[in-house]
C-alpha cells in the first residue's frame, strides 16, 4: 500500500494526528473563561513562573493537561498575581 507523504518524513495520517495534538493548547481567552477571570490576571497568570503556558512573541498557548495538572496542584492555594 502506497503511504501518501505531505513532507519527506511525514505522512498525511501523521499530520492529521498532529493538527489534534495542537488542538490540546488554550489560549489566554479560554482560561479567562475557564476560571472567570479578567483578561489582565490571566496574562499575569500566563506570565507566572512555573505556570504551564508557553510564550510565541506576544501571545501565550497554555497546554491543556498541563494546565489541568497545575489547577489540581494548586487547588486551595492562594496564586498571587
Amino acid at each position: 500500500m502506497q503511504k501518501n507523504y505531505i513532507s519527506a518524513n511525514l505522512t498525511v495520517s501523521e499530520a492529521y494526528i498532529n493538527m489534534r495534538e495542537m488542538e490540546t493548547y488554550m489560549t489566554p481567552k479560554e482560561i479567562m473563561e475557564h476560571l472567570q477571570i479578567g483578561k489582565d490576571k490571566a496574562y499575569s497568570l500566563c506570565a507566572l513562573k512555573g505556570f504551564p503556558a508557553i510564550k510565541f512573541g506576544s501571545t501565550y498557548r497554555i497546554n491543556k493537561a498541563k494546565y489541568m495538572k497545575w489547577l489540581e496542584e494548586h487547588e486551595g492555594m492562594k496564586v498571587s498575581l
